[in-house]
């Protein structure tokens, strides 16, 4: 578990599709689950910046942007 706050927040490119409504539904139903299963989600570790942000998602934006919202403090991560 880390941080949000250690977790770049993934950016939306221009011309990249919206968040998909059934991907991230059944991402906020599971988290209300008292057997929540989702996986952690996939983090790069980032060299030591300014930016002051420790990792950057590589799999798992919805997951990540499902966490901000509903605004959990810290989320499960996997380095890869």
């Amino acid at each position: 578990m880390v941080a949000m706050s250690d977790v770049e927040p993934p950016r939306r490119d221009p011309g990249i599709e919206p968040f998909k409504k059934y991907k991230l539904v059944p991402i906020l139903f599971a988290f209300r689950s008292p057997e929540c299963a989702l996986p952690p989600i996939c983090v790069q570790s980032l060299p030591t910046s300014r930016s002051g942000y420790r990792y950057r998602v590589q799999n798992g934006f919805h997951r990540y942007y499902a966490s901000a919202a509903v605004g959990f403090p810290m989320v499960p991560v996997r380095e890869i």
